[in-house]
């Protein structure tokens, strides 16, 4: 499976990257979220990485494509994570720590996830806007990587190789 550097974006760092075009358009100011994703998504940070959505995203930014040239450049440049056999599972076993459901299927995908080709097993980083989703994510971490070992000594290759994702907050830092 490939080694190369890829990004997962939650949903509101996708819809604040769009809301973003859409003022500068409109030379309306942007909020802080927006500027914040505007340039990480045009700036040098993500440049040679892959960007991924979950499907749910694409879906709400598909039918903007239409009527909006640059939703149709930002779908492009990001590609749909695909969900593996062990997703659910391990979703499952993140919301036991204390995720919402939500939360524990996005950071599920970005452990078990993969590109429509099976070419790769999850992601490295996931960048989000969510303080309390990466604050969970740091208390819990230990307990999360006791969980995720626990459940890849059962498994078969290339499973048995998944790794957590670097959460990142965006915005506050």
């Amino acid at each position: 499976m490939s080694n190369s550097n890829r990004v997962l974006l939650d949903k509101n760092v996708a819809r604040n990257f769009l809301s973003a075009l859409a003022k500068r358009a409109l030379t309306i100011p942007l909020t802080r979220d927006e500027q914040v994703a505007f340039e990480l998504l045009n700036g040098e940070t993500l440049k040679g990485k892959r960007i991924f959505i979950v499907a749910a995203t694409d879906n709400v930014i598909e039918p903007l494509e239409e009527k909006y040239p640059d939703v149709r450049d930002f779908r492009d440049r990001i590609e749909i994570i695909v969900p593996t056999h062990y997703w659910r599972r391990w979703s499952r076993r993140l919301q036991r720590v204390g995720f919402t459901r939500e939360d524990a299927r996005v950071l599920g995908i970005s452990t078990f996830g993969t590109d429509e080709e099976g070419s790769f097993l999850g992601v490295q980083e996931f960048l989000t806007f969510d303080k309390p989703l990466v604050t969970l994510f740091e208390i819990a971490n230990e307990q999360i990587k006791q969980k995720l070992e626990a459940m890849r000594r059962n498994l078969e290759p290339p499973y048995d190789d998944a790794e957590l994702p670097e959460v990142r907050l965006l915005g506050r830092e």
